[in-house]
């Protein structure tokens, strides 16, 4: 069959407009099909984003309950110099609430807390200063081991006094700084754990060198100080010279009134010592009755009339009549002999002393109460 050049043309068209509507409705298939595509994709995106804010907001309660839990004071300080996070510590140490310091600028906090230490100054300088990008942290005024390095001991007085541990660090990101971590640690029992033990071992200290009865130097540290004594004198060509006290008749005391009155006597004349001598002389207790002075810078002339100074001031004080004083028949005077020396070149401490007890010998045979060399 012959088609007419009309009828050519028609069918031409009507496959052109076959082939131009395949080609859109294959082209509205992909279309949907992409939509469906993204719709699915983000639904998986909305999952994703729910899952990680999820995330996220545990990660933050964890971090908030773990802050929480620590022992220490937590504030956290972003950059804009204002308060983010106050951890429950908080408000037991200082009785503030978190309400009335969350959000608020820096320098209501510290104003807020400033009041309550025993040096406010101390604490408005380290908590105002953190305004170097890496942050310089205070430095601990006591070295021990529970204070760091970049810590400040604070006392806080109200509204319970604390000994409190204080440190500011900054908060990096990369090298920019992005907020400040503050942090008070409570060391409250540890330093009344350690002055305890400061004072114990001072206490122990004192019990080696201290005689317990009269609270005066014991022999050995006053072995020790004559000692140390003898070699400062010789090194700066010094005069020294010692003096050697015996109570005289003292068993005669404890025999007749009691051993108890013979220690009152006894804490008495070292009390005439320590009265008589000056700050830079040593007093020990040599045994039993018996009691040395190291008098600084004397010769035996000095020596000998700082001895009659301690037996006048024996006589004036009386120590029997303060301890009889229901009793004043029995009442009698106590009195005390001594040896004197001064150091000689060739001296050590044993031949120092035994010229010291040589004298004090002497003055026993001449009939007590005196003072030789």
């Amino acid at each position: 069959m012959t088609l007419h050049a009309g009828e050519i043309a028609g069918l031409l068209l009507g496959a052109v407009l076959v082939l131009v509507a395949a080609f859109g409705v294959a082209g509205l298939l992909r279309s949907r099909t992409r939509m469906e595509m993204d719709r699915e994709a983000l639904g998986d995106a909305l999952a994703a984003s729910e899952a990680v804010s999820a995330a996220l907001s545990e990660e933050a309660l964890f971090l908030s309950a773990v802050l929480s839990s620590v022992d220490s004071v937590v504030v956290l300080i972003d950059r804009s110099h204002r308060v983010r996070f106050v951890n429950e510590r908080f408000h037991d140490v200082f009785g503030v609430r978190e309400t009335d310091v969350l959000g608020r600028p820096r320098e209501h906090l510290v104003e807020s807390l400033a009041g309550m230490f025993r040096d406010p100054s101390a604490f408005r300088s380290i908590a105002h200063n953190d305004d170097d990008e890496r942050g310089s942290g205070p430095r601990t005024t006591r070295h021990s081991g529970i204070a760091a390095p970049d810590e400040l001991e604070l006392l806080l007085e109200r509204p319970h006094p604390r000994s409190l541990l204080f440190s500011v660090t900054p908060v990096l990101q990369g090298d920019r700084r992005i907020g400040t971590l503050a942090m008070f640690r409570d060391v409250t029992a540890q330093r009344a754990a350690e002055d305890a033990r400061e004072r114990l071992l001072a206490e122990l200290a004192a019990r080696a060198t201290t005689d317990a009865l009269t609270g005066v130097r014991n022999r050995r540290a006053g072995a020790e100080a004559l000692t140390a004594e003898m070699e400062r004198a010789r090194r700066y060509g010094r005069p020294l010279s010692i003096a050697l006290f015996d109570l005289d008749f003292f068993k005669k005391v404890n025999d007749d009134f009691g051993h108890e009155t013979g220690d009152h006597v006894l804490r008495a004349f070292a009390k005439v010592l320590e009265t008589t001598a000056r700050s830079t002389d040593v007093v020990a207790r040599w045994g039993g009755e018996e009691f040395l002075v190291v008098v600084q810078e004397a010769d035996l002339d000095a020596a000998r009339a700082f001895a009659e100074r301690v037996r006048a001031g024996l006589a004036e004080a009386n120590p029997l009549a303060e301890i009889l004083e229901d009793r004043p028949a029995a009442v009698r005077p106590i009195t005390c002999s001594a040896g004197i020396a001064a150091l000689m070149p060739e001296d050590d401490a044993d031949a120092f002393v035994r010229r010291a007890d040589h004298g004090l010998y002497q003055a026993k045979n001449e009939g007590r109460d005196r003072t030789r060399p």
